[in-house]
């Protein structure tokens, strides 16, 4: 998705650049176009366009469809290993500034377990002063570590429990139990303002740095 970001460089800039002039030499109310969802894996999912307008706009929507499409190469995006994106990330890092790596493959959100470990093996390997790792999905050891509770060692065997496509269960050993919480909290984010919500059982544990 970072191809897909409006601000910089890239093929979304240009398809909005290009939405904005149609809008304006064909007097419509509102174009927007749709990215899409990539992770669901359903046709309807896809790229598409939406006119607002007082008048026939099927043309224009169909034009729009077709510039898109001729950038459809350009959102392709490059990958790279685990072990560059790391060292990419730390190069980035200095006194005050935060840098932020997201496993985009394995996101709950878009259907994946959410226990994948193989970044979190590297941070690891690589004992990386001041990391965190947010979040991993393995309730039986969350209610381990809650049981043991705030202060506790304990060795473990931490993620990739539900497949084999995410990485590899990690054995870790003298991890430190350095919060625990029932899972219920109110959202404090705008979009849920308020409204009550329950994660289960959870645990903040310490391995290394």
């Amino acid at each position: 998705f970072a191809k897909m970001n409006i601000n910089h460089d890239g093929p979304a800039k240009e398809i909005n650049e290009y939405i904005d002039t149609m809008k304006q030499k064909k007097g419509y109310i509102d174009i927007s176009f749709f990215h899409g969802f990539c992770y669901a894996d359903i046709h309807d999912a896809g790229m598409s366009v939406l006119i607002v307008s007082d008048k026939e706009e099927m043309k224009s929507a169909s034009d729009i469809a077709k510039y898109i499409w001729t950038k459809r190469f350009e959102m392709i995006p490059e990958t790279i290993s685990i072990e560059n994106a790391l060292d990419a990330a730390l190069s980035e890092m200095e006194e005050g500034r935060i840098v932020v790596m997201c496993e985009r493959s394995d996101h709950a959100g878009a259907g994946g377990p959410n226990d994948g470990t193989l970044l979190l093996e590297e941070i690891i390997n690589k004992n990386i002063e001041k990391s965190i790792f947010v979040g991993i999905y393995d309730p039986a050891l969350a209610k381990k570590a809650y049981e043991a509770g705030v202060g506790a060692i304990m060795d473990m065997e931490i993620g990739a429990k539900t497949d084999n496509r995410h990485g590899r269960t990690l054995k870790l050993k003298d991890v430190e139990v350095l919060g625990v919480s029932d899972g219920h909290f109110n959202y404090t984010t705008p979009m849920y303002f308020g409204q009550p919500y329950c994660v289960g059982k959870t645990a903040r544990l310490k391995a290394g740095n």
